[in-house]
């Protein structure tokens, strides 16, 4: 029988007692307030990336996630693409990417907007390509985060807002640049997302179709997801954006997820979990 020598045993005692070693990843997150939430984010800690973080943990406590953000207020994808601090970003190596743009810019709007400075589709269809050749320099693992409609109770979506309809003499003369309802609205965001990132080998999150979902499931209501603007996050909207991304761009496990925010009840966010798990 061989003898156990001193070096022997404390090779043996070192195995025994070692820790579990934790699995790190890169994320790099461009978007805006859709990706700051203002109100629950800072401009030092964005909210969905810390949400998605605080998810991740819960599913695999190995795991630990390192993020890169740029989110300034109102950024479409043209700005991003002249923004230094974003095209440095952009060509760094991460193990996954995370875009997100304005909300309306996937759009084709009416002239009221365009004299606004919102080129919609025109703006879109130009600069997220130029975007993606450059991140898919060094990346891989790139993930569109597919925003979702405004709801009808937005200002700008009222029947005598200047902005609504395409003026007599165009193509689309008398039609509302939304479509006919916010079924229509998210279809179009989707579809927008899906024929202009056809030629990338990219992935598409559709946050927005989530929350439509479940607003029609009943399992949350408009007032639950859109702040006082009827455009961007609450809190549970958030949440609910987060734990999508957390599935289709991180590939976790969502029904394994046990991080609740504040404010928002177990019970409600075990409903939300399970509907978006399926």
């Amino acid at each position: 029988m061989r003898k156990i020598t001193p070096l022997l045993l404390f090779i043996l005692m070192t195995l025994q007692v070692s820790p579990s070693w934790s699995r790190e990843i890169s994320v790099l997150f461009l978007g805006n307030s859709y990706t700051h939430l203002p109100g629950y984010g800072t401009d030092e800690d964005p909210a969905l990336p810390r949400m998605i973080r605080e998810i991740a943990k819960t599913i695999d406590p190995e795991l630990v996630i390192n993020y890169d953000f740029n989110v300034p207020g109102g950024y479409s994808f043209e700005r991003h693409y002249y923004n230094e601090q974003s095209k440095t970003l952009m060509q760094k190596a991460y193990d996954h990417v995370i875009l997100q743009g304005h909300s309306i810019e996937s759009l084709e709007l009416t002239p009221w907007w365009e004299a606004t400075g919102n080129k919609g589709v025109k703006s879109f269809s130009k600069y997220l390509p130029k975007i993606l050749d450059i991140v898919f320099q060094n990346n891989t693992d790139v993930t569109m985060y597919v925003n979702w409609a405004w709801d009808p109770q937005h200002e700008m979506l009222s029947e005598d807002h200047p902005g609504v309809r395409f003026p007599e003499g165009t193509e689309k003369a008398e039609q509302t640049w939304y479509g006919g309802d916010k079924e229509a609205f998210q279809n179009q965001i989707d579809q927008s997302y899906k024929h202009h990132t056809q030629n990338h080998p990219v992935k598409l999150s559709y946050v927005g179709r989530a929350w439509l979902e479940l607003q029609k499931e009943g399992v949350v209501a408009p007032e639950d997801l859109y702040r006082a603007d009827w455009s961007h996050a609450t809190l549970m909207g958030g949440y609910i954006s987060a734990l999508v991304l957390a599935k289709d761009a991180l590939h976790l496990d969502i029904s394994k997820n046990t991080f609740v925010p504040k404010g928002i009840s177990d019970e409600k966010a075990k409903q939300i979990q399970q509907a978006l798990a399926k």
